[in-house]
């Protein structure tokens, strides 16, 4: 970039004029009378050390930059379609909507900071809904967005600043050091609810149809996650054991081999009893679904699942919280108070790989212990 100071004739006189040259491009920057040429210099020198782009507009518009960064997103095959997809609702419902400026480089950290973000916190949930055809509608709920997508939304919002930088198109790059207040993000303390014993044996055992209570026991069996469980496919079951390998995304697509995370591949020990459920309803099914090469153990969707196991403890007079996250939970908390497994099996068993998720989220003291615990409480100042 070079900085010029040129003598001009106008129309009050003459005049010292401070202009830049970048790419082809001149803008001139401010105007002087002819006795302050020392001021002229001073900017002069000011302007050679700043970046041309900030200098000189790019007139790169918003909607030109946008468009080419949801085609990059959509383009990207080291990530997920389902990823993809979600990406670009960010943008599209949570970030579009709330940009008034026209090009990038009117866009800074104040507005981003003082307009932007008060916007993006009261922004409210899309619904998406789905025909038979396949099509979907949009519409905005009444709900406002959850936190995580905030944070998602401001993850990608900073994605599309990096991608402007890689063109070489100017946006306060001051905005990629945003950062929310420490307390923001903290999670608050959560009640984990979970069905008792009894509540779910009466479930299990009060299920006519072999399909739901095969569902129902492997859930609780087991703890897979949802889009684990219905993802199950005939080659995944073994005499004493099934493996999680697949998964069923978002909008309920069979995905093969693929989870959540490397750790979520698995074998997990079945009882006797949960074994011979399996192939009585995989041998019941005349014609098992088929996801490519692939039979399914389960022709349901997500919210189908939800549903039937919600109506299923409505008819005995539970009351079920939640989906068959519940299911998992138990699992999980019933298992690590019996203290038979060691802390890598029972990680193993659920796919994690510490325990700060489970503990936090899914562990609930089922009190299995209350006789020796009262015991040992009464003996604490007992003289032997």
């Amino acid at each position: 970039m070079k900085i010029h100071i040129l003598k001009v004739n106008r129309s009050d006189g003459k005049k010292l004029v401070v202009q830049a040259i970048h790419d082809g491009k001149k803008q001139n920057i401010e105007t002087f009378e002819t006795n302050e040429k020392t001021k002229a210099k001073q900017l002069k020198k000011k302007l050679e050390a700043m970046d041309p782009n900030k200098l000189i507009s790019q007139n790169i518009t918003f909607d030109v930059a946008i468009h080419d960064f949801k085609k990059f997103i959509l383009n990207n095959e080291l990530i997920t379609e389902e990823t993809r997809l979600l990406n670009v609702g960010y943008i599209t419902n949570h970030i579009q909507p709330y940009i008034d400026e026209t090009c990038l480089d009117q866009y800074n950290l104040g507005i981003f900071k003082e307009t932007y973000i008060p916007r993006l916190l009261k922004s409210k949930r899309i619904q998406v809904k789905f025909d038979h055809n396949g099509q979907y509608t949009r519409k905005r709920t009444d709900k406002i967005i959850g936190k995580k997508t905030v944070k998602e939304t401001v993850g990608q919002f900073k994605s599309f600043i990096r991608f402007c930088q890689d063109r070489d198109w100017y946006i306060d790059p001051k905005i990629l050091n945003f950062k929310f207040p420490k307390t923001f993000f903290q999670d608050k303390a959560v009640d984990v609810w979970m069905p008792n014993t009894q509540d779910l044996l009466k479930i299990i055992n009060a299920e006519k149809d072999i399909k739901l209570r095969c569902l129902y026991q492997l859930a609780a069996e087991t703890g897979g996650r949802l889009n684990e469980v219905l993802a199950l496919t005939y080659e995944d079951v073994d005499k004493d054991a099934i493996h999680f390998r697949h998964s069923v995304g978002k909008w309920n697509q069979f995905r093969p081999d693929f989870l959540k995370t490397g750790s979520s591949r698995r074998r997990v020990e079945i009882s006797p009893n949960l074994s011979q459920l399996l192939q009585s309803w995989m041998q019941h099914q005349v014609l098992p679904t088929k996801a490519g090469k692939y039979k399914k153990v389960f022709n349901l969707t997500k919210k189908t699942a939800t549903k039937k196991i919600k109506l299923s403890a409505k008819k005995l007079g539970i009351k079920w919280y939640g989906g068959f996250a519940p299911f998992r939970k138990f699992s999980y908390s019933y298992l690590r108070d019996q203290k038979v497994f060691t802390d890598k099996q029972i990680l193993g068993r659920y796919g994690w790989t510490n325990f700060k998720t489970p503990d936090r989220w899914y562990y609930r003291d089922l009190d299995t212990n209350k006789q020796e615990r009262f015991a040992a409480i009464n003996n604490l100042l007992t003289e032997e």
